[in-house]
């Protein structure tokens, strides 16, 4: 991961309760903080472009990002078959 003083991306979240990225760059440890709200669809329009720009840029934030989604998938699937078998 890069962290190369990326213009700093303060978040808010409006009154659509979304988060919004108040600056266009977005350094490594920001998107890291923004990552449960990427695949939750909680950030803006402006905010998931900026993000996902920062992914173009950056293959470690987008390996991190993969790695991140595959543990999800994998505690999902982990509790789903807990379910199953206690059923």
């Amino acid at each position: 991961m890069r962290d190369d003083g990326c213009a700093g991306a303060a978040r808010t979240r409006g009154e659509s309760g979304l988060v919004t990225v108040a600056t266009p760059g977005l350094t490594c440890r920001e998107l890291v903080e923004l990552l449960a709200d990427y695949p939750a669809g909680e950030l803006d329009r402006e905010a998931r472009s900026v993000f996902a720009g920062h992914l173009v840029e950056c293959p470690d934030c987008l390996a991190y990002l993969w790695s991140y989604a595959e543990t999800m998938r994998l505690v999902k699937r982990a509790y789903d078959d807990e379910a199953e078998v206690n059923v």
